[in-house]
Parts: C-alpha cells; structure tokens; sequence
C-alpha cells in the first residue's frame, strides 16, 4: 500500500447560518497517477462528525462504525482535479487525511 497525506492547505468555508464558525473545509489534489489496477481509498482519522464529499457529491463510509478512523473506496469517482470537503463540529481542522492506494 502507498500512502499520500493530505495534510495543509485545508480551507474552512463558513456555514450559511448565523454562526460564522467554519463548518466545512475545503481541500484540492490531483489524481494519483501510476494507479494500474489498484484501488484508491479515502481514510480520516478521527471518523468526522459530518458528512464527506467529493466533487460535490456525498462520500459515504465503507468502514465499520466501531472503528475511528472513516475510510471509503473513491476510484471510480476520481477526476483529473478533485475537490475534497468534509464537515467538522469545530472551528479548527484537526483530522488525519490520506489517500491509501492498494495495488
């Protein structure tokens, strides 16, 4: 398995509501190239208290529900240029995120 760390570069996106505490954040990457046959997976350690979404559209979690860290299979769904967004209960990101590639 190869790991790619998305670690800087998040950005939060205030929430609609009256409160203007960042709810969201916001992160761009590439496609991984030199997949082969391999499989990506998305991995968030700790298991986010929102939703996850990529390219606007909802991730949901393949992972049990007694784990924490939050991981789903995202290969079909990668682009050339992705946008990755996932919903915090804090002002501040505090999550581990990695592509975990599996040939």
């Amino acid at each position: 398995m190869h790991t790619i760390r998305l670690r800087s570069a998040w950005t939060p996106a205030v929430a609609d509501s009256a409160d203007s505490a960042p709810r969201r954040f916001e992160r761009a990457f590439g496609q991984p190239t030199n997949l082969g046959v391999g499989r990506v997976f998305l991995a968030v350690e700790p298991k986010p208290q929102g939703r996850v979404f990529l390219n606007g559209e909802p991730v949901e979690a393949a992972s049990p529900a007694a784990t924490d860290v939050w991981r789903a299979d995202i290969t079909p769904r990668l682009i050339s240029r992705n946008l990755l967004a996932i919903e915090a209960d804090s002002p501040t990101f505090a999550h581990e995120v990695r592509l975990e590639i599996v040939e």
